[in-house]
């Protein structure tokens, strides 16, 4: 798992990046509560998590495969999913061969003019559609999973969350903490944008091995 963070160090720190230490982490002092502190992080750690969604996906995907049912056509996401980077059909269940093949999604439209072709897929409140209704196989999801949310002291951040990047999430809860007593945060402002930049060039390319490049992706398949 690597480095972690728990609840309880993040209200700390939040409170001492906004010169509010006497904001305690086990009771009220003045106007702001540990709860209050505490949704201003996980408000915070969301934020982050959406700047690496929508810029840097990769670093927050997950890879979740499950075993087909006959003409079976719902299947419930994972109780983290967010949003969804590719979906996969596995026509060979042979672990040293697998075939892939890439699905697309259905327009509403097509549902019912799906035919016997090629499997579609669609999402719906929590629940993975396919039309026609794959016969065999397996399915293999590649998502985003959604941000943490943190309740219990001990409970930890983990993964790129923590790597170097959670001063973002700290100084932007500790700017909330201030607007909260109408105190002036026009340092950690400037803080915060420096922090955003640095992120994004750090997160720009996680594998440095290689640059991107175009693919075609008419006939993407994996054999």
């Amino acid at each position: 798992m690597g480095r972690t963070i728990t609840l309880a160090e993040l209200r700390k720190r939040v409170l001492q990046t906004a010169d509010m230490e006497a904001q305690t982490a086990t009771g009220m002092t003045g106007f702001l509560s540990p709860e209050e502190v505490t949704q201003y992080i996980n408000d915070s750690l969301s934020e982050l998590h959406d700047v690496l969604v929508l810029r840097f996906s990769d670093w927050v995907v997950r890879r979740w495969r499950f075993a087909l049912v006959s003409n079976q056509e719902e299947y419930p996401l994972p109780a983290d999913f967010y949003r969804l980077r590719a979906l996969y059909l596995i026509s060979s269940v042979d672990a040293t061969a697998p075939s892939r093949t890439r699905l697309s999604q259905f327009m509403e439209e097509e549902r019912d003019r799906a035919g016997d072709g090629e499997p579609k897929y669609r999402i719906e409140d929590g629940v993975l559609c396919f039309a026609p209704p794959p016969t065999s196989g397996a399915v293999e999801l590649r998502y985003v999973y959604q941000a943490p949310v943190l309740v219990h002291d001990n409970d930890q951040v983990w993964g790129p969350l923590i790597l170097g990047w959670i001063d973002y999430a700290v100084v932007d809860a500790a700017i909330k903490c201030r607007d909260k007593g109408d105190l002036p945060t026009d340092r950690l402002n400037g803080r915060k944008a420096a922090l955003y930049k640095r992120i994004e060039v750090a997160a720009a390319d996680r594998d440095i091995s290689s640059p991107q490049r175009v693919v075609d992706v008419n006939s993407w398949r994996f054999a």
